[in-house]
């Protein structure tokens, strides 16, 4: 009777665990910025975060976190753009900046991680901020993509695969504006026309 106690105990809490962790509400991970307006040569920064974190209860009672880490990838045109740098968000304990292709327009596996989680009370969650440098004119798109290190959710310790999604951005850089000729340069075209038709006239 009593190992049959602790058995059904023990499906209860497996079926709970399981229910807890299948119930969690998705965390979107996006930029700062929905649409991004830049000039050619401007080096520009973009954050990217999480303002809808998961804000499940405890199941245990105690401090809950959410996000304990995982990865994720960013694709960028490369006609348009070039990553000069890579910087860690100021709550997480670890950091992988990644493989940045500036070729490819890829950076493959930015990887952040915390021990003890991430406290729900954090309304909006900065994963990395990255440093642009606009190289050419047009409009594209900044696209963030899952990567081999899935994110977890963390509840009383215990992780759970986390549902996040994943959003973009939208980019237009713009030419350089072309600079007029100034007045005086003008003036002298003006003048030196005079000139050669007078000189002319006194050679016919």
């Amino acid at each position: 009777m009593k190992k049959r106690l602790i058995t059904l105990f023990k499906q209860l809490i497996f079926l709970t665990l399981i229910g807890w962790g299948a119930s969690s509400s998705a965390s979107t991970i996006s930029f700062d910025q929905s649409s991004i307006t830049a000039n050619k040569d401007d080096i520009f920064s973009v954050k990217v975060i999480s303002d809808d974190i998961d804000s499940t209860p405890c199941l245990f009672g105690g401090d809950c976190y959410d996000m304990g880490g995982g990865s994720f990838s960013l694709n960028f045109d490369a006609s348009l753009l070039e990553v000069t740098q890579v910087t860690l968000g100021p709550l997480w304990d670890g950091f992988n900046t990644g493989t940045t292709d500036n070729t490819a327009g890829m950076i493959t596996d930015i990887n952040v991680i915390t021990f003890f989680g991430i406290d729900y009370s954090t309304s909006v969650l900065d994963f990395a901020i990255i440093d642009f440098k606009a190289i050419g004119a047009g409009s594209g798109t900044l696209s963030l993509l899952a990567a081999s290190n899935p994110f977890d959710e963390l509840t009383d310790y215990l992780g759970f695969p986390a549902n996040v999604q994943y959003g973009t951005a939208s980019i237009t850089v713009n030419a350089p504006a072309s600079v007029p000729a100034p007045a005086a340069f003008w003036l002298m075209l003006t003048g030196l026309g005079f000139l050669i038709r007078k000189h002319k006239k006194i050679n016919d």
